[in-house]
């Protein structure tokens, strides 16, 4: 019984962990609608999501965006337009510093 608890916690602790993201499907759908649409809001929810959950904009600075944003744009094969869409759409979101 006291290992079942401990599950139960770890269970509960990992999910407080990941308050700040987003799976696709509906929850995306209501957590992106805040967002005024744009080029680079569109590219964020579609390529983002293929590999792991959505960080949201505001979870980072607008400086912490920077270097995540060069070593993600080549993993979802961003060209150099849509990065900077991409870029400017978290950028303007984040969480000011």
């Amino acid at each position: 019984m006291k290992r079942l608890g401990q599950i139960a916690f770890a269970m509960v602790l990992l999910s407080a962990c990941s308050r700040n993201t987003t799976n696709t499907g509906q929850d995306a759908a209501t957590a992106f609608a805040k967002y005024p649409a744009s080029e680079g809001k569109t590219l964020f929810q579609e390529k983002c999501s293929r590999c792991h959950k959505y960080r949201m904009p505001e979870t980072r600075t607008t400086e912490a965006w920077v270097p995540i944003m060069n070593r993600m744009a080549r993993k979802a094969k961003l060209n150099d337009a849509q990065k900077a869409s991409v870029l400017a759409f978290v950028q303007e979101h984040s969480k000011k510093s």
